[in-house]
């Protein structure tokens, strides 16, 4: 009896183990898709940090105002796990001005989900670094066209209109993002209008075929690529 209470004991500490297990170590999730959009003209250089599970990694390194990590389409990351209660199984991700150890951003907490894609701004609000997410949906167009929207990273900004030819978007306010708009590839004016119709901005762009873009208003209009 007394070597089979052993036994039973071991059995038990190596069940306990499997369970602590760090889900990090053991890649058995699916992919999710993020992008990081540095649209904060009052920030500096930054590097672009993720934990999970205690584990910190820097994704990515030296990104100025106007950039994006990646520059077309997204980063491929592991899915998260169902988080508990207590938000383990949650990534978190916060910048640091390049080359250094101070954190800029307080940490966001993110649910990384399996084939979803997301795309993550740096902004100024009201002096204060701030970052926003919002979870992208489209389809790719039809050949000859593209997609566009607009996200306004301007504070006191008010609703602003993104228009090319006859295609533009609905208004959206500061820390918004528009719906994606068809447009043709032909057209490459692009017009940013104030609430009362008013042109703030004007970017020539030449779009690809059956491409995806968002343009971001901050100190002036910027345009990243979604799709590859």
């Amino acid at each position: 009896m007394k070597k089979i209470a052993i036994y039973f004991s071991i059995f038990l500490t190596i069940v306990s183990c499997k369970k602590l297990e760090n889900p990090a170590d053991n890649p058995v999730r699916g992919k999710s898709y993020l992008k990081f959009v540095h649209a904060n003209a009052a920030a500096p250089t930054l590097d672009l940090y993720s934990n999970y599970y205690n584990q910190t990694n820097k994704i990515g390194s030296e990104i100025s105002h106007k950039k994006s990590l990646p520059q077309v389409g997204y980063m491929q990351l592991q899915s998260s796990d169902a988080p508990s209660a207590s938000g383990v199984g949650t990534y978190w991700f916060h910048t640091q001005p390049a080359q250094t150890r101070d954190t800029f951003h307080l940490p966001l907490p993110i649910l990384l989900e399996k084939d979803k894609f997301q795309t993550i701004f740096n902004i100024d609000s009201a002096g204060k670094p701030k970052l926003v997410i919002f979870q992208d949906v489209f389809q790719k167009p039809d050949s000859g066209f593209a997609l566009f929207r607009i996200f306004n990273g301007k504070m006191d900004s008010g609703n602003l209109t993104l228009v090319s030819g006859n295609a533009q978007t609905t208004p959206t306010d500061f820390m918004q993002i528009s719906n994606f708009v068809v447009v043709p590839i032909d057209n490459q004016a692009f017009i940013l209008n104030d609430a009362n119709g008013n042109t703030l901005f004007n970017l020539n762009f030449k779009l690809k075929n059956r491409q995806v873009y968002t343009f971001f208003y901050s100190d002036s209009l910027h345009v990243t690529q979604q799709s590859e």
